[in-house]
């Protein structure tokens, strides 16, 4: 019994090792954009608190909204030089950081 426990006790801590070594930040994100900058290649999209109807950081890999606010989120163009969002559009999906440190929406 306890070789059983030992060993389901290391197995979590291994999967949960690896399960983070990738993990970057994820959370779910209903918020009215209240600004769109234009930066280079691609747009950056920012919301504020008290904008933010529901925010929900992943519980194995969060994301945190302070850093959401803090750093907007990557977005690219609808045509060559149209963000694809604009200020009173709704930021609704997954975000997500990517390994260039980018939040992106899936």
């Amino acid at each position: 019994m306890k070789i059983t426990f030992v060993l389901g006790l290391l197995g979590m801590i291994c999967f949960g090792q690896i399960a983070s070594a990738n993990c970057l930040g994820e959370a779910q994100i209903i918020a009215k954009i209240v600004r769109v900058d234009e930066v280079g290649t691609h747009c950056e999209v920012y919301t504020e608190a008290s904008e933010v109807r529901f925010y929900s950081e992943s519980g194995v890999c969060p994301l945190y909204l302070d850093e959401v606010l803090s750093r907007g989120v990557y977005s690219g163009f609808k045509t060559a030089h149209e963000c694809a969002f604009e200020p009173g559009d709704e930021l609704n999906g997954i975000l997500v950081k990517n390994e260039s440190g980018f939040i992106v929406l899936e």
